[in-house]
């Protein structure tokens, strides 16, 4: 992929940049009634409406529906109407950050896929300091002081984490169908190796499907055994799962090179997806359709319908993982405090929250079990085929953990995420989040390059070699030396703080 869309630091210009400080700070607004509900409705027509922007990961094309019903909520409890708008993952991160130059596109944001520096430095988000401190106990029960500080940026409060999986292991997932069919042991499947004689069968038995595709677009595998602090592009990591405190290059990180070569191997012999590049599904739609049968991806305790999974590197905490998804308020919004209001609503209110992350009952979900513990689809739908498919990305939404696990999860799922994550080796960069400020010149010129070559070299599209030799000539000049002694500096600095 020549750009990646998702991972990208966009710069902005100097005057599309928004003032720093609180827009209700500077209109003498005080928040004291930040986070409060209102004690009567005022008449829904009379409410403030709050634009409320999410990623897209599947078919979301019934939240109209899902809109009027939270909204109905919302007037009742909280005296404010939502807009919900979501959008495409392909488009999500060029789209998000237009958006939040514009006025009025936007409200209450999930912050992804762009670091939360560059959200910060470009005086994008509001500081949230004085609502969180005038928020409900409940909302403060929810969400600690203590499990903030790792998103902190200078001692200040820009966003609120969610409830998600903060570790992953590295899986093969793979067509459970086509798994039974040929007696693939899926047990003896641990290392790059294995993978390769599995695709091999499956090349030979099924010619008409992929054996391997990217985990998402033509992104091969979003996490591997290196640690971009904060920085999703990865110039500058810390290797072995985050075990060293030596800031490197990336493409000199022998874990790195192995990956790439075995890729262009696979891709030579036609394991995977020829057009990677170009590709905008992602991996497990394509193998529950019956087209591809494995992709690598980020895993869980959670099961998903149709995959097997393989580990292939065990469970590991990135430095970033608490930061790498979070809610914040865009820093233009006209209604602060109602933006605040809605915070607080779709990470307390378990109606609101069941309706946004689930759907409605009947229509997109009905209960799994007798206990009414688990949800599943109605009757004829399935995950292809539902209008609002939130339910299976549960980890995107604000506070998850207030509504059911989907089957074929159990329904302790969400306390075996939180064992999870706590057995989880960490990295030893836990809670830095990079700060390009200092070499922002530097980091964007490297940015380029690192566009130029990442994805083209993880979907095994280049010869690796010559590839990596021309990437780090045009490292060097870009000035990567400067910006991986910028981030060593950050982090030795925190590691002697601590």
């Amino acid at each position: 992929m020549e750009e990646d869309r998702f991972q990208e630091e966009v710069q902005f210009r100097e005057e599309d940049r928004l003032p720093e400080e609180n827009r209700f700070q500077e209109e003498g607004r005080l928040p004291e009634d930040a986070g409060k509900s209102p004690e009567e409705d005022t008449g829904r027509e009379d409410l403030v409406t709050v634009k409320f922007l999410i990623c897209a990961f599947a078919d979301m094309s019934d939240s109209g529906l899902v809109e009027d019903a939270i909204n109905e909520i919302l007037a009742d409890r909280w005296g404010i109407q939502m807009e919900l708008i979501y959008v495409d993952f392909e488009e999500w991160s060029e789209k998000v950050n237009l958006m939040l130059t514009r006025e009025d596109e936007v409200d209450v944001l999930m912050l992804y896929r762009t670091a939360l520096t560059t959200y910060v430095n470009n005086g994008m988000l509001l500081n949230l300091d004085a609502y969180y401190e005038n928020s409900s106990e409940r909302f403060r029960e929810l969400c600690p002081e203590e499990e903030l500080t790792s998103i902190r940026f200078e001692g200040k409060l820009y966003s609120i984490r969610n409830f998600k999986n903060n570790a992953d292991y590295i899986s093969l997932n793979m067509s459970a169908e086509i798994v039974d069919k040929l007696g693939i042991r899926v047990d003896e499947i641990g290392s790059l190796a294995d993978i390769e004689q599995v695709l091999a069968q499956i090349k030979a038995a099924c010619p008409d499907i992929i054996p391997l595709m990217p985990q998402a677009g033509s992104i091969m595998s979003d996490l591997w055994t290196w640690d971009g602090l904060g920085d999703k592009q990865y110039l500058g990591v810390l290797e072995n799962c985050g075990q060293s405190t030596e800031v490197t290059n990336l493409f000199d990180a022998e874990d790195f090179r192995e990956f790439c070569q075995t890729m262009r191997e696979w891709y030579k012999k036609g394991y995977i997806m020829q057009d990677a590049l170009s590709n905008t599904e992602n991996g497990m739609t394509l193998v529950q359709n019956g087209k591809a049968f494995a992709y690598f991806n980020n895993s869980t305790p959670a099961v998903v319908e149709g995959i097997v999974k393989a580990e292939i590197i065990p469970a590991w905490t990135m430095a970033s993982n608490y930061s790498s998804l979070t809610y914040g308020i865009n820093a233009g919004t006209r209604h602060p405090d109602e933006s605040w209001q809605l915070m607080e609503a779709v990470y307390t209110d378990e109606e609101i929250i069941s309706l946004l992350v689930n759907g409605i009952e009947g229509l997109h979900w009905v209960y799994a079990n007798e206990e009414e513990t688990l949800l599943t689809y109605p009757e004829s739908i399935d995950n292809n085929t539902s209008k609002y498919n939130g339910g299976v990305m549960y980890w995107s939404y604000p506070y998850a953990k207030l509504t059911h696990p989907w089957a074929p999860s159990r329904d302790t799922l969400y306390e075996d995420m939180e064992e999870f994550n706590n057995s989880a080796v960490t990295s030893r960069g836990d809670g830095m989040i990079f700060d390009s400020a200092k070499v922002i010149n530097e980091y964007s010129a490297c940015q380029s390059v690192m566009d130029k070559y990442y994805y083209a070299l993880m979907c095994g599209v280049l010869e690796v070699d010559e590839a990596i030799a021309a990437a780090n000539e045009e490292f060097k000049a870009a000035g990567l030396d400067a910006v991986i002694a910028e981030k060593q500096r950050q982090l030795d600095e925190m590691l002697d703080a601590q």
